[in-house]
């Protein structure tokens, strides 16, 4: 699988704003090679959860926006013991950035926690990390995430890509 490099930068605590407005959450900016995505990612204090995102073309415009309700699912810090498994079902809520039509779809999604205190290098180091798999519907968005506490994620792989932590710093 192709390695993706991107920069992730947690860039304000702020409201979410659209129809989320009145919601708090940390506006991080990842920008990779084809473009930028925009999120607005809260920690609930049981789980990390996203509420908007906005993708950016290279040319700086907005090609799509999301909202999620009541969220979608980050990372949960409840269901930490090796497996574990539990369902997250939430509305995705596509606006066409041309027509401003919203379009809702149900999802559901299936998380297994497959390892608890598993050690992944990468790039930026050696971690222990909970190992997470998550499913969609019919095997769709297929996904492993390594997230080591007080990090976060350290490595994702699927969708055709392998996306590793090359460098951070914790604030």
């Amino acid at each position: 699988m192709p390695s993706v490099q991107k920069t992730s930068t947690v860039q304000a605590f702020e409201d979410v704003g659209g129809t989320k407005a009145g919601v708090m959450a940390f506006r991080v900016r990842t920008e990779k090679v084809d473009g930028a995505t925009v999120s607005w990612q809260a920690d609930t204090g049981t789980s990390v959860v996203r509420h908007r995102e906005q993708v950016f073309d290279l040319a700086g415009v907005m090609t799509s926006e999301q909202y999620y309700t009541p969220s979608k699912l980050r990372v949960d810090d409840v269901h930490l013991t090796t497996g574990a498994t539990w369902v997250d079902t939430y509305t995705e809520e596509t606006r066409n950035v041309a027509s401003g039509v919203v379009t809702p779809i149900a999802k559901t999604e299936t998380w297994t926690v497959e390892a608890d205190a598993e050690a992944v290098t990468v790039p930026a180091g050696t971690f222990v990390c909970v190992r997470l798999r998550r499913t969609g519907a019919a095997g769709a968005a297929d996904k492993r995430y390594w997230f080591s506490p007080g990090v976060g994620k350290v490595k994702e792989v699927g969708a055709g890509s392998t996306e590793e932590l090359v460098s951070y710093t914790l604030r």
